[in-house]
């Protein structure tokens, strides 16, 4: 299943006030946090008398920005209207409508568009919104973002605690206290995937749920639906979650089963979407289940024509956000090294127009100025 990754990643951290950051000590708590990777940021140009700035590595870019004001309510209707978020955090309309400030915090492979980066010149800001790519597709140096983002995030957490978090990747909305948390414990996977559920009722009249995740295919290149069953919707995101996390270094191929030898089988399908980013979908159907009690446990025969992969960490137990360790930032790292010497090696050997060229090193010295404006 193909797919393009986006080439920055966001988040908004919300607050009742305006914050007053350090934005040198939070390089070096950056710098700290992913120093197994071999990053180094340093940085760059500096905004609002030093409230707003740029830090760098390579062609990696950071910008963070201090805002006294409140972010538009249109931004966040996704995340609004999303049943996990009004499950998880039923105060999330009132602190959307309260806040007064936010702190907006953008991770992007090459320089980042912006009015600040730019730095009001108007032939800067065409030329870099012609010379970012359109889309990455290495998910490893994505991965590699999204941690640099989600360890920025906690380092602003310990420093101003936010009323909630707005991760734009996945449009999840969460209280500050629960990002903060996720970002201590490296899980990368909580913040980068919402998964929705729908309930309702069957023929029956049994209650019944669903899941349709969001964000997962920035993960294992594709989302995941978990079809209508008469299970708990907690249990369902748990078995959801579980196969993401299982699914991290490659795809359980379709029509395989995974689960907990006699106690669950849940049978997965690949299939076509044309409705999603890149096409693809998995949808993962409960064929038995021992605890909650459903379906029939498959013959000696079924198994063998069907390989399962057990787990026994998946068995059944009321959901708890426990799981998901960032992806491995060293190899996305190695990528990304690769990606940077590739680069080096077309500047030197002037593969760009020369009128090009001349810009984009124009447009990098002013990023990478460390004078504020």
């Amino acid at each position: 299943m193909d797919i393009s990754y986006p080439v920055k990643i966001a988040a908004a951290l919300l607050y009742d006030r305006p914050t007053h950051l350090d934005l040198g000590i939070l390089l070096k708590e950056l710098n700290g946090l992913i120093a197994r990777t071999g990053a180094v940021f340093v940085m760059g140009r500096q905004f609002d008398g030093g409230r707003s700035g740029i830090f760098y590595a390579g062609e990696f870019y950071v910008l963070i920005s201090q805002n006294g004001e409140a972010l538009a309510p249109q931004g966040f209707r996704g995340a609004l209207a999303s049943s996990f978020v009004r499950t998880v955090m039923p105060e999330a309309q009132d602190i959307v409508l309260q806040h007064r400030a936010n702190v907006f915090v953008t991770v992007s492979y090459g320089i980042p568009i912006s009015e600040m980066a730019a730095g009001g010149d108007s032939a800067l800001l065409d030329a870099m919104r012609e010379m970012v790519p359109a889309s990455l597709d290495n998910p490893a140096v994505f991965h590699f973002m999204a941690n640099v983002l989600m360890s920025l995030v906690g380092a602003i957490s310990g420093h101003a605690p936010a009323r909630a978090l707005h991760w734009l990747q996945s449009d999840q909305l969460m209280r500050g206290d629960k990002a903060a948390a996720f970002c201590r414990d490296q899980a990368l996977m909580l913040l980068m995937v919402r998964p929705d559920v729908v309930v309702g009722a069957d023929a029956g009249g049994r209650a019944v749920a669903s899941v349709q995740t969001l964000g997962a295919r920035h993960l294992i290149g594709c989302e995941v639906a978990f079809e209508t069953v008469p299970i708990d919707p907690g249990q369902l995101i748990h078995w959801t979650m579980m196969f993401i996390l299982m699914c991290q270094n490659g795809l359980i191929p379709d029509r395989d089963t995974f689960g907990t030898a006699d106690d669950l089988v849940i049978r997965v399908l690949h299939g076509p979407d044309r409705s999603l980013p890149g096409g693809g979908r998995i949808r993962l159907v409960l064929e038995y289940s021992r605890n909650p009690p459903f379906g029939q446990l498959p013959t000696p025969r079924q198994r063998e024509e069907s390989p399962s992969v057990v787990r026994d960490d998946l068995k059944a137990r009321p959901w708890t956000p426990g799981y998901g360790p960032a992806p491995d930032g060293n190899s996305s790292y190695d990528v990304v090294r690769r990606m940077r010497n590739r680069m080096a090696a077309e500047d030197d050997g002037k593969t760009a127009e020369p009128a090009r060229q001349s810009m984009l090193q124009r447009l990098r010295r002013l990023v990478k100025s460390t004078g504020r404006a």
